[in-house]
């Protein structure tokens, strides 16, 4: 019977058997077996929808095939099952017409989950090929499905991975929700899927999202102008983005609407960094502890992360990090077993345990060589600082090092660094020097720096003053508006300027910057009391030396005692005092 000519009876008949309390199973046609089910989630009975799919699926419906799964997956009127989702979906992809191979995306989502139970990455791209059929094949594409396909083709999902033509896709596409569309854009170039990060292209579909109505990165665009990655650092600019962000979906928890876990860390990593507001950690674990046990232990990951860096808290706890980061193993997440080495190594938040360590250790480079080429580039960074450390691995330079230029040549800037320093670190300096420029370009200053000192000396490559002087000035903006590190910035701009690498030296600027962040840094007062006491700005003034190297032993810096110790010896801009001498003296064990 046609499905449509049957609406009209078999609603007639489920109502009625609804009204009769159902005591019996009805005996329908197995086309009415679907609609009955149908029907009753229409009516807010889904708990009861269950026996009629099972009875039209078991008699080869596909339509009813492919609710269960959606059932089982969403928990509609039955307790969450993935098994038994992926078990129903699978089913329906089997369908001779095709018309359910829209499902193959959930169902190689599943088995490409590298954390999850189902892990499987050959029947991941097995069924995602048979997703990018089904939706290559269509005539014309909704807006939703544009968002799958061009997903697929940037994240390589059943086919290479070619952001071009997921951006190609998305500049086609003239139907509604252009937010949407180019929020995936965005994410496309902010995080560098199939292509090199490109923040000013993220910066101007993130921008075109929000001024269509898409305001979910919103947080991006924030980190964007507080980082000042492609734009001036505009921290007025990044707080506006930050509470805008924070001030809706704080509305839709205070409303008790349904809020994505996605949304949920998003909210708590902006609590536990004090993005747009005050840091404030323990309301970052208090959002997520009520979705902790959800999503593989990822949340319980999250966790652990603040307590360990002790984000938005008085300080770190390790003792919980080590904890929580337990919890999210045995929940099925894979992603700190590197960091659990590393603590029971080193006594974090425990005994030490060397044999855990390396049992840790060996457990996470297994998991990552078995994901292959669906590592992603931290994943990949992650199994390289194994091989460059040899924990849990045989150490393996080359190896190492192949990883962390397969991310280079994509533009990723921290694995360019982080190979550099590795080279370095091995007297390849010709491959740091390399590396370097490659991180720099990308926007990743943190060797900026050392990249500069290579190109002025020589090293690694023949002197180029002009390239050094550009790096210098470009390390000196980036020191100037870090927000983050902003101490050790200023500590690091100031030898800047009384190195003369940023042309003559400045010695009075230098000063300033010291000055900027003593009373926050001890090593910036010695720089302070090195300057009074070298005489470096006109005439020596070894009092104020004096003061400012005292100020530094009283944040815990014996950096100068020796000096203070041979000052007060000799009454050099200090009165001779023995009992003070001897008081240093005990300072450093002398």
């Amino acid at each position: 019977m046609n499905r449509r000519i049957g609406i009209a009876f078999v609603g007639l008949a489920v109502s009625t058997a609804a009204c009769s309390i159902q005591t019996s199973f009805p005996e329908l046609y197995n086309d009415h077996y679907y609609w009955a089910g149908r029907q009753q989630i229409d009516i807010g009975q889904p708990e009861r929808a269950e026996e009629y799919f099972l009875k039209a699926a078991g008699n080869g419906d596909y339509e009813a095939m492919a609710y269960l799964g959606t059932m089982y997956a969403r928990g509609i009127g039955v307790e969450s099952d993935t098994a038994k989702s992926l078990m129903w979906y699978e089913k329906a992809v089997q369908d001779p017409s095709g018309k359910h191979d829209r499902y193959a995306k959930t169902v190689g989502d599943i088995y490409g989950r590298s954390d999850g139970e189902f892990y499987d990455a050959a029947k991941a791209g097995k069924f995602w090929a048979i997703a990018i059929r089904h939706y290559e094949g269509k005539q014309s594409l909704q807006t939703n499905e544009v968002m799958i396909l061009a997903s697929m083709y940037a994240r390589g999902k059943g086919t290479p991975a070619n952001a071009q033509a997921a951006l190609d896709l998305i500049e086609s596409h003239d139907g509604a929700e252009i937010g949407t569309l180019a929020r995936l854009a965005g994410d496309i170039e902010y995080n560098g899927l199939g292509k090199p990060v490109d923040m000013a292209s993220a910066l101007r579909w993130y921008t075109l999202a929000d001024e269509a109505g898409d305001i979910e990165r919103l947080r991006q665009l924030g980190d964007i102008y507080a980082k000042g990655v492609s734009v001036n650092v505009d921290m007025e600019k990044a707080n506006g983005y930050y509470t805008r962000y924070i001030a809706y979906h704080e509305g839709g928890l205070a409303e008790d609407a349904f809020v994505h876990p996605s949304i949920k860390r998003s909210l708590a990593h902006m609590y536990a960094n004090g993005l747009g507001g005050k840091a404030d950690g323990e309301k970052a674990i208090s959002l997520l502890e009520g979705i902790a046990d959800e999503e593989n232990g990822l949340n319980a990951r999250i966790i652990g992360d603040i307590y360990y860096a002790g984000e938005g808290l008085n300080k770190p706890d390790k003792s919980k990090a080590l904890g929580w980061y337990l919890k999210s193993v045995e929940l099925g997440s894979n992603t700190r077993l590197s960091r659990l080495g590393k603590m029971y190594a080193n006594g974090e938040g425990t005994a030490a345990n060397l044999a855990k360590a390396n049992q840790y250790w060996a457990q996470a480079a297994a998991n990552l060589e078995a994901l292959g080429d669906q590592r992603s580039q931290w994943e990949n960074r992650v199994l390289a600082s194994l091989y460059v450390s040899g924990h849990g691995v045989e150490r393996q330079y080359d190896r190492a090092m192949a990883l962390y230029e397969a991310g280079a040549s994509v533009g990723d800037a921290t694995s360019a660094r982080l190979g550099g320093d590795v080279a370095y670190d091995n007297g390849d300096f010709e491959t740091a020097r390399r590396l370097y420029a490659v991180a720099v370009a990308n926007d990743n200053y943190q060797r900026a720096g050392r990249y500069a000192d290579m190109l002025a000396a020589g090293v690694g490559g023949p002197k180029d003053p002009n390239g050094a002087m550009t790096a210098y000035t470009i390390y000196a903006e980036q020191l100037e508006n870090d927000p983050i590190t902003k101490p050790y910035s200023k500590l690091r701009l100031g030898r800047l300027y009384q190195s003369g690498k940023l042309g003559s030296p400045d010695i009075q600027k230098a000063l300033i910057t010291y000055q900027s962040v003593a009373d926050k840094l001890p090593a910036a007062a010695i720089e302070v009391g090195d300057l009074y006491y070298s005489g470096a700005l006109g005439n020596k003034d070894f009092p104020e030396a004096a003061t400012w190297y005292h100020k530094a032993l009283d944040m815990g810096n014996t950096g100068r005692v020796a000096r203070l110790i041979y000052m007060y010896e000799q009454g050099q801009g200090v009165e001779k005092n023995a009992s003070k001498v001897k008081e240093l003296q005990a300072e450093i064990g002398a």
